[in-house]
């Protein structure tokens, strides 16, 4: 613990911690909904109308997660996230678009853009590897960069150049994930959604530099002493 006769080193360490939150601000925060408590402000986009989903406190992956149910068969349904997840996250390009989902369903499967993120005055669309599972949850992880699979317009688009995924991340507008996979009898779970950003560049750097700057000024007052 610092001394009383020790405040040009209790200053630097404050100096230090003040400099890292300024600079993981201004890089961007992460955006998640584990749905621990509730539904985060969830809606349910394309039903008969726009609403919130159900509620589930346990069950999920691992505590909480939302559900919901198909209610309109000519119209395609999606999760549609909420404004936490919108605005700038710029920070995001080359981390991931994470969540976890079951889709259940008893008519055939058709095709449809699996996820959908607007901004900038430009539409991203994707497709999932692979169709959630019924009864085990479905871990997905989406690179948002030019390597993962982005098209612009549609899924039949040209495919998203790194400007082109900087410019939807740097002001996002809305952002979407497919509830329904089949044509009848569905009902969807999603738990766990992360939009991750990049860390905060430099904070090691600093952290590295100012603690050897404080264990020399530290070293130098107990050789005096």
């Amino acid at each position: 613990m610092l001394s009383q006769h020790e405040p040009g080193v209790g200053r630097a360490i404050w100096t230090l911690i003040a400099t890292c939150l300024f600079i993981t601000h201004a890089a961007g925060q992460s955006a998640a909904s584990n749905f621990d408590t509730g539904v985060d402000g969830w809606r349910v986009f394309g039903n008969s109308a726009t609403s919130a989903p159900g509620y589930r406190g346990t069950g999920g992956n691992p505590t909480g997660y939302i559900q919901a149910f198909d209610n309109r068969p000519d119209s395609t349904w999606y999760w549609q996230a909420p404004a936490a997840f919108n605005g700038n996250f710029v920070a995001a390009y080359g981390r991931t678009l994470d969540f976890d989902m079951r889709a259940h369903g008893i008519g055939d499967a058709f095709p449809a853009s699996d996820v959908i993120i607007t901004g900038g005055g430009i539409q991203l669309h994707n497709s999932l590897p692979v169709a959630p599972d019924e009864l085990t949850w479905t871990h997905y992880s989406l690179v948002l960069s030019e390597v993962g699979g982005w098209k612009v317009g549609s899924l039949a688009g040209s495919p998203a150049s790194a400007g082109q995924i900087q410019s939807v991340l740097g002001s996002i507008t809305d952002l979407m994930l497919r509830g329904e996979f089949q044509t009848s009898g569905n009902y969807s779970d999603l738990d766990s959604v992360a939009l991750n950003v990049a860390p905060a560049p430099g904070v090691a750097v600093i952290l590295v530099i100012a603690g050897s700057i404080v264990g020399g000024r530290l070293r130098g007052r107990a050789e005096r002493s």
